[in-house]
């Protein structure tokens, strides 16, 4: 009984023995499935994550927030005030303030904006101050015992400063045609003379001075200056992101599916039936992380060892009219794959994670084995011709990746190649298209 066991468990940690049993699904009912199930996934896009909100009545509300990294400031925030509770929506008109714990914080507040577009396509000839007032969330970038720093964006960027506890002033910034070319355009950094009145009596003047200079209108730029200007910092956002995890590092493995084809001038490779194969693949790799929050953009660098075998099989007509023979071709493919990949996450919900991208790699390859074999039935004799061909050992692939990260640590994925093989010569073309189906851990 203990033996059956041990050889039911070997079976099932056999990679090989896992690998037949995916591609007995057959790919394309797999890919199939595999969209569906992203399809269906891309609605399921809440993310309540804990947050907390001060109500214009100065009560303060723990609770869930449904947290999208927005892009643009949210005109109304959606939570829940606790994990079974229905959702509610809150306005800037009804919060004071909010705080998605460890990621962002804004503030609502009443503000004159200029509206004067900054995109090349809509630029005016002219300098107009079109000013507006709004209320508005501004997302918090600092706030310091002198200055503090905020940040809308709607149509474009804008910036504001506050002094203490006095009002906020936007830092002016403007794009308009050159009117003596109106191919051309005219940046007016004003900004950079509003914060040079906060340069006086400051002990770093001149550092000061270079950077607000050179800065640009990004947060970056103006969250450094504002810094230098403030003598204490109570909160900054880019240290609170700066908390977060910038790179994931993982390891796994996988099964792939495999087909090899060839055609060409070389007729004893062109006869041959090559049947869909398993392989396998381990994997070491690292995420490295761009933008705040959810971190949306991300890149991928991974070392693989990959294996496939193959062997194709014919019947032909013997040199000699009469004569049939059996031929067998088995290779071998043994791959140290690098590659990297640029990817986009499409939803994240809580700790979870739909993403796809494009990726590019470069592998390192031997063949273990490389052998046709030609049995001559009518004669009883067998030829082994051993190293049958010489193929690439360098080669470069491109290929398309979407997966599933659940809950922070497991990963499902799936890589397809649409560019790339190990060896086209004049009298041989390979086609050697396969998938990749991954399971990973992130530690």
């Amino acid at each position: 009984m203990v033996s059956r066991f041990c050889r039911a468990g070997y079976a099932f940690l056999n990679l090989d023995y896992i690998a037949a049993l995916i591609i007995d699904l057959h790919m394309k009912t797999y890919c199939s499935i595999f969209c569906i199930i992203l399809h269906l996934y891309s609605f399921a896009q809440k993310n309540f994550v804990p947050g907390i909100i001060i109500t214009r009545q100065a009560d303060t509300l723990p609770c869930l927030i449904d947290y999208r990294n927005w892009e643009k400031n949210p005109e109304t925030i959606t939570f829940k005030r606790d994990i079974n509770s229905v959702e509610e929506a809150l306005n800037a008109g009804q919060v004071q303030s909010f705080e998605i714990t460890g990621k962002d914080y804004y503030e609502s507040a009443v503000i004159w904006k200029d509206i004067q577009p900054v995109e090349f396509s809509q630029l005016e000839t002219e300098d107009n101050n079109r000013i507006v007032k709004d209320l508005a969330f501004l997302r918090v970038l600092i706030k310091g015992e002198k200055l503090s720093l905020y940040q809308l964006v709607d149509e474009k960027e804008h910036y504001f400063i506050r002094e203490r506890n006095d009002t906020l002033q936007e830092l002016q910034y403007k794009v308009i045609k050159d009117p003596a070319n109106p191919a051309m355009f005219v940046t007016k950094n004003i900004f950079r003379d509003q914060l040079k009145k906060y340069t006086l009596n400051n002990q770093t003047t001149k550092k000061v001075l270079n950077k607000i200079e050179t800065a640009f209108y990004k947060e970056k730029d103006l969250a450094n200056i504002i810094t230098l200007l403030n003598s204490k910092v109570y909160y900054s956002s880019r240290a609170t992101l700066k908390k977060q995890k910038t790179v994931s590092v993982f390891a796994g493995g996988g099964v792939s599916y495999n087909k090899l084809s060839f055609s060409g001038s070389d007729k004893s490779l062109n006869v041959l039936d090559f049947p869909a194969t398993a392989g396998y693949m381990i994997v070491l790799g690292a995420d490295a992380f761009a933008g705040k929050g959810s971190q949306k953009l991300f890149v991928r660098f991974e070392v693989s060892y990959r294996r496939s075998s193959f062997k194709g099989t014919a019947t032909t007509d013997g040199f000699f009219p009469g004569e049939i023979e059996d031929r067998v071709y088995e290779i071998e493919v043994s791959s140290v794959n690098a590659a990297a990949s640029l990817l986009y996450t499409f939803v994240k919900t809580g700790n979870s994670k739909l993403y796809a991208g494009l990726g590019g790699g470069y592998n390192f390859t031997t063949y273990p084995e490389n052998t046709y074999t030609i049995t001559n039935r009518t004669i009883s004799t067998t030829t082994i011709k051993e190293n049958y061909r010489d193929f690439d050992n360098k080669w470069a692939e491109v290929f398309l990746r979407a997966g599933f990260l659940i809950n922070k640590h497991f990963e499902t994925g799936l890589v397809v190649k649409i560019v790339g093989g190990f060896g086209t010569s004049a009298d041989v073309n390979v086609k050697n298209p396969y998938s990749f189906f991954s399971l990973l851990y992130h530690f």
